[in-house]
């Protein structure tokens, strides 16, 4: 009788998983990632210990300039028996106090106005998870969307600072077509949301910022992301 190889638990984990993990130590738009601007933001590789990615909104009179990273392709979708975890490692330091606009997490369609300008958040319809902060906040918030089906929670932690704080989002299918997803900062749970995804569509991985006012340059240092999926 043939015996299959005996094979290293990476190689089945990698079977039934897929996804990514991005240090930066490159960045080629179109290849794993796409920058997504409408007026001249920048995507810069730094020279950092690990890798960092730094995302900037443009300086213009106008304000409401914003940039993202998104990956290439809409890899990640909520559906039943497929649980899902992403982190990410950021940091910034506001131009004006209290003028920047970031998000982190997954989104379907990702495009300029992924933050709706004035500090009005993410877009008003979208499938996905994220981590904001608008202009004129301090704090992180917490979002879930299916369609124009969206659950926000405002926590108490500052977001934002020279230290950096690790993100992250996980999705637990419950039945067919309800799951639980939930935040947490630093490995401390901030917000919990039930959802329906039965409607879900496919997502990407998003990472941006826009500047709430027109005199000011706005960055998201991101030194790590991480996306996985049960296949």
């Amino acid at each position: 009788m043939t015996k299959l190889l005996s094979l290293p638990d990476q190689y089945h984990i990698g079977r039934r998983v897929h996804g990514f993990f991005e240090d930066f130590y490159e960045f080629v738009t179109g290849d794993l990632w796409t920058k997504v601007t409408a007026v001249d933001g920048a995507v810069t590789i730094l020279d950092a210990a690990g890798g960092k990615a730094a995302i900037s909104s443009a300086v213009d009179t106008a304000g409401n300039e914003d940039c993202y990273l998104k990956s290439n392709k809409e890899s990640f979708k909520f559906a039943a028996g497929k649980p899902l975890h992403f982190e990410a490692l950021v940091d910034f330091t506001e131009s004006s106090t209290n003028q920047a606009n970031v998000m982190a997490g997954l989104m379907d369609a990702v495009a300029a106005n992924a933050l709706q300008n004035d500090g009005a958040g993410p877009k008003a319809s979208y499938s996905g998870a994220v981590f904001y902060k608008v202009d004129g906040e301090t704090v992180w918030r917490c979002e879930s969307s299916i369609g124009a089906s969206q659950v926000t929670t405002q926590t108490s932690v500052t977001a934002g600072g020279s230290t950096a704080q690790r993100l992250t989002i996980e999705f637990q299918p419950i039945t067919s077509s309800l799951g639980e997803v939930r935040f947490f900062i630093d490995d401390a749970l901030v917000a919990k949301h039930a959802i329906t995804f039965s409607s879900a569509t496919e997502m990407q991985v998003v990472l941006g910022v826009k500047d709430g006012d027109a005199s000011d340059e706005e960055t998201l240092n991101v030194d790590y992301v991480a996306c996985y999926q049960l296949r």
